[in-house]
């Protein structure tokens, strides 16, 4: 009886912690991660209910925090735009509950892969394609519910550019950094509202290899489920033509035959590649300090690679690249094997 009543309470406390790390924004990239534990200890049946009664929690909150939000609760976000200005209060909770919805299915859909030992690549994949399907549906109802929701969500951008500058402007006496973007900062709104779907793809792609590094090493620690080790992350080599065959397309489209809509798609493909093979790099690096013990050189590089992100991603997505005709993994065995 008192085991029955500890899984009860734990089974609460799972949803409990999923849905409050999602709407606090405390480690919301971890939302998925108590669903993965309800699934793998409790069974996908109980994994369900639980994302159920999650949505059922975020929704309420979603529509007591809208409802509540004025323009005193706005100045809390002294520095940028009232979002209620430029979106209605049911698009804004339509769209939260989106992500949520996506984020307890990488959960689910994980949990699923940690069972069966799934290939790591084939999950991400999977996920995604489900993930990009969902977001699609819902929106074609937001802009049903919002229809100019596309321009709005331009003129949210252009506001959010103008008020970074003025900030910045007042903090610092070299203006010569944003000069560009107060020039043409109306252009870059449109040019970020272009790669919004790369930006949420690789948004997504970021939350399922988060979610199934800390879920692989946790859980196997306290033996529930296991996944095959990230380091084995492999891209199918035929993936490289479809980035190349991209980003001719981009180039075409815009240097040459001036299509617009052409150079968009072909651009998002390019970012959302790049981001696949950027978490190869990352598995050809962890393989290589898997293979040779040097913690405290893997601390430097790792925080050499976040603090330094803009720079180093170029060199990570090379070595993803080169891992694809060179299999540096394999000549790193091959190497091993040698020197013992």
């Amino acid at each position: 009886m008192r085991n029955g009543h500890y899984n009860k309470a734990l089974f609460i406390v799972s949803i409990s912690i999923s849905a409050m790390m999602y709407m606090t924004g405390l480690l919301s990239i971890l939302a998925p991660l108590p669903i993965i534990y309800v699934s793998l200890k409790y069974g996908a049946k109980s994994a369900r209910i639980a994302v159920g009664i999650a949505m059922s929690i975020v929704l309420g909150l979603q529509v007591m925090s809208l409802s509540n939000f004025t323009q005193e609760s706005q100045a809390v976000f002294q520095n940028t735009p009232n979002i209620i200005d430029f979106f209605s209060i049911p698009f804004l909770i339509l769209s939260n509950m989106a992500v949520f919805l996506c984020y307890m299915l990488i959960g689910l859909m994980l949990a699923d892969a940690l069972k069966d030992k799934c290939d790591i690549f084939n999950t991400c994949m999977r996920i995604s394609f489900v993930s990009i399907s969902i977001s699609a549906v819902i929106g074609i109802l937001a802009i049903a519910i919002q229809p100019d929701v596309l321009s709005q969500m331009i003129e949210y951008i252009d506001r959010m550019l103008i008020d970074m500058i003025a900030i910045v402007q007042t903090k610092t006496s070299n203006d010569t950094i944003f000069e560009f973007i107060k020039n043409n900062h109306r252009l870059l709104a449109v040019q970020v509202m272009h790669i919004l779907p790369a930006f949420i793809c690789l948004s997504g792609l970021l939350v399922i290899s988060v979610n199934a590094t800390v879920s692989t090493y946790l859980f196997k620690r306290i033996k529930i489920g296991q996944m095959p080790d990230l380091m084995t992350y492999r891209v199918p080599d035929i993936i490289i033509w479809g980035l190349i065959l991209s980003g001719f397309i981009y180039a075409g489209s815009t240097f040459l035959l001036s299509l617009p809509v052409l150079a968009s798609i072909a651009i998002n493909g390019v970012l959302i590649l790049l981001g696949v093979y950027f978490l190869q790099g990352i598995a050809v690096i962890a393989y290589f300090f898997s293979k040779r013990p040097m913690p405290f050189l893997r601390l430097i590089v790792y925080f050499t690679i976040i603090i330094f992100f803009s720079t180093m991603s170029i060199l990570v997505i090379g070595l993803g690249i080169a891992d694809v005709w060179l299999n540096l993994r394999m000549r790193l065995v091959q190497t091993t094997q040698y020197e013992s």
